[in-house]
């Protein structure tokens, strides 16, 4: 479920990234030259889910994450997302549960209480929408992860310039060792995220 936690922010940032010059509309030529926008933690929901025995879906949110996307409208590409999360923010909204997640059981959030992504690639696929690939580090381990992001938008507010992003990303928690209870708690993880992230100008 964590892994999904560190989708989710990554995401954030490339979303913004991946819009492509032609969103000009969507407020993208107020950015003028690299700018550094920083994660809205005011404004930003990450959800994870997961099958249960094919009878519901399990859901949770990471409440603690920090990030910054570097964005150059004029050279997409070269954009680039750093993100972490705390992993032992995760809630379940069950205690007996969340309990469970955070201890050895799972992601062992003593030892290992952050997750992390670092962009590598960008990919634009639609005038709104891009893949984006980075290094994702969870419990040790460090993967390739790909984000489905699609750009919403960039407005100005007063001094502020702020951009918004949704994506989803999936991940198999079997490649990061956490195997208990399957099959019947899911071994794939859905993130979902929906983003603001700010520029102070």
């Amino acid at each position: 479920m964590k892994t999904i936690l560190v989708t989710t922010i990554m995401a954030a940032g490339l979303a913004a990234a991946f819009a492509a010059p032609s969103l000009g509309q969507e407020g993208l030529d107020l950015i003028e030259g690299p700018t550094t926008f920083d994660i809205d933690p005011a404004h930003t929901t990450i959800l994870l889910s997961w099958d249960h025995n094919g009878l519901s879906t399990s859901f949770a949110a990471i409440r603690e994450f920090e990030g910054t996307l570097t964005l150059d409208p004029a050279n997409l590409e070269a954009s680039e997302l750093s993100v972490t999360m705390q992993v032992d923010s995760l809630d379940t909204f069950w205690q007996a549960r969340t309990d469970d997640l955070v201890s050895e059981n799972f992601f062992n959030v003593a030892e290992f209480p952050t997750a992390t992504f670092e962009s590598t690639e960008i990919v634009l696929t639609g005038d709104t929408t891009a893949d984006v690939t980075g290094d994702f580090t969870l419990l040790g381990v460090t993967t390739p992860l790909t984000l489905q992001v699609e750009f919403n938008s960039v407005t100005q507010q007063e001094n502020r310039l702020l951009v918004g992003f949704d994506a989803e990303a999936a991940i198999q928690r079997a490649d990061y060792g956490v195997t208990r209870f399957a099959p019947a708690v899911g071994g794939e993880v859905t993130i979902r995220v929906s983003s603001e992230l700010a520029a102070t100008i």
